[in-house]
C-alpha cells in the first residue's frame, strides 16, 4: 500500500509512505535502512539487524507492518511495526506495536528535520488503512523527536494518545579522560574500584573476540556464566529462554560482522570467570549482558565491575560519548555515577466508531467477568462496584 502526503499541508514536503508485510520486502530494506540509521543518528536498537532478528524469533502470531517514508525516492523514515489481535475471549482489538526485543529504548527512525513531515505521513497512512484499534509505542526515550511529532499529528486527526512513565535507563556520560571521570566518582568508591581492578588484572587477562572470528563460542561462555549468576540468586536466567537465546545468537552474529560487538571474557589462567557483551555503535557503548561464576574465589573481587572499568577506559580512549547502562535496579551500576533517563509508554487509540464500540464491549465483558468471579467467591458487589 502506498499513501502520498501532499506538500500542501503547511510547509510539509511531499512524503510517500509504503508498507512492507513480508520477509523478502524486509530484507530488501536493509541497505537504505543502514544509511538512514547513520543519517538520523539512530541507536543500535534501531538497526535493521535488531528489528529483523526480533521479527524472526518473536514474530510468530503477528503480521509484519513496516512503514517506509520516502522523499524524492530517498528513504527518510521507518516505523518498524507488527500487528496482532489482542483483547479478551469475545472481543478482539487489532493492536500495533514496535518490532523490538530486549531494547533499552525504541523509536521511529526519521531523518533529521523531517520529524513533523514523516509523523504526519505515518499518521495519515494509518488513518486511511483503518486496520488497527490501538497502537503501542513503548520505551520511547525522553529526547525523542519523532514520536512527539507523530502523537501531535495523531491527535489532530482524531485519535486519542495516552502516556505513562516507563522504565528508567542509566547512562554514563564520558569525559575526555579517565582522570576527569574519576573526579566525579566518590573517593571511597574510586579507591575501591581501582584497588579491585588492579588486584584482579595482576593475575587475569581480558580476552575480546577478534573481528572476523566466529563469535558463537564466546557467546556460549557468556550464556553459561549468565545462568550461573542468576542461579546464585535462585532465579532462572532470562537468556535460558530458547527464543531469546536464539535471538541473541542471530543479532550478535550479524552485528559482529559489522564490527559493532565487543564480547569480552575475563580469564584467570585459561578459565573464564566473567563475561560481558556490549555493542559499540557510532559514538555510544551499550552495556548489555554480563555474567560471572559466583563459585570462583575471584568472585569477591567484583570481576564484572573490573570488565566494566576496562570497557569504560577503552571507550574514553576511543572518544566515545557515553555508555548506555541499561535499566536501573542493579546496585553495582550506581557505583559508576550514572545519569537517569526516563522512558515513556505511549498508547494511541484509533478515533473511528468501530474501535470505540469494541473498547466498550471489551470493558463490559471484563466487568461481567469480574462480577462472575466475585459471585463464585461469595463476595457481594453493588452495581457501583461493577460499573464504577
Amino acid at each position: 500500500m502506498t499513501v502520498t502526503v501532499p506538500a500542501s499541508i503547511g510547509i510539509i514536503p511531499e512524503i510517500v509512505v509504503e508498507e512492507t508485510d513480508n520477509p523478502s520486502g524486509f530484507e530488501q530494506l536493509r541497505e537504505p535502512w543502514d544509511r538512514l540509521v547513520e543519517e538520523a543518528g539512530g541507536s543500535i536498537f534501531q538497526t535493521w539487524e535488531w528489528a529483523f532478528a526480533a521479527w524472526k524469533h518473536f514474530g510468530r502470531g503477528s503480521r509484519l507492518q513496516i512503514l517506509s517514508a520516502y522523499r524524492d525516492g530517498k528513504l527518510v523514515g521507518i516505523a518498524p511495526l507488527a500487528a496482532q489481535a489482542a483483547g479478551g475471549r469475545f472481543v478482539k482489538l487489532a493492536s500495533l506495536r514496535f518490532l523490538s526485543v530486549a531494547s533499552d529504548t525504541v523509536d521511529f527512525l526519521v531523518a533529521r528535520d523531517l520529524d513533523a513531515a514523516v509523523g504526519e505521513a505515518f499518521t495519515r497512512h494509518l488513518s486511511r488503512s483503518k486496520d488497527w484499534d490501538v497502537l503501542h509505542l513503548d520505551l520511547v526515550p525522553t529526547d525523542s523527536r519523532a514520536t512527539p511529532a507523530f502523537l501531535e499529528a495523531a491527535a489532530r486527526l482524531g485519535h486519542k494518545p495516552f502516556a505513562r512513565q516507563g522504565p528508567i535507563n542509566l547512562v554514563i556520560v564520558l569525559p575526555g579522560s579517565l582522570d576527569e571521570y574519576f573526579a566525579g566518582v566518590g573517593k571511597k568508591t574510586r579507591q575501591e574500584m581501582r584497588r579491585e581492578h588492579r588486584r584482579i588484572m595482576e593475575v587475569g587477562t581480558v580476552d575480546v573476540c577478534p573481528p572476523g572470528d566466529e563469535v558463537g563460542g564466546y557467546l556460549d561462555i557468556l550464556l553459561h556464566l549468565h545462568a550461573l549468576r542468576f542461579a546464585r540468586k535462585g532465579t532462572p536466567s532470562l537468556l535460558a529462554d530458547p527464543s531469546l537465546s536464539a535471538f541473541y545468537r542471530d543479532v550478535v552474529r550479524m552485528l559482529h560482522s559489522r564490527g559493532w560487538v565487543r564480547l569480552a571474557l575475563l580469564r584467570i589462567g585459561e578459565e573464564p570467570i566473567a563475561a560481558h557483551l556490549s555493542f559499540w555503535h557510532r559514538d555510544r557503548v551499550y552495556w548489555h549482558q554480563c555474567g560471572f561464576d559466583p563459585s570462583s574465589p575471584w568472585a569477591r573481587h567484583s570481576p564484572v565491575r573490573a570488565l566494566l572499568l576496562d570497557s569504560l577506559t577503552r571507550a574514553i580512549r576511543a572518544g566515545m560519548k557515553e555508555i548506555a547502562f541499561g535499566r536501573e535496579g542493579e546496585a553495582y551500576k550506581l557505583d559508576f555515577a550514572p545519569q537517569r533517563r526516563v522512558t515513556y509508554h505511549h498508547l494511541v487509540v484509533a478515533g473511528w466508531p468501530s474501535t470505540r464500540l469494541r473498547l466498550v464491549l471489551q470493558a463490559t465483558t471484563q466487568r461481567v467477568g469480574r462480577f462472575a468471579r466475585a459471585i463464585l467467591a461469595g463476595v457481594k458487589l453493588t452495581p457501583f462496584a461493577l460499573w464504577g
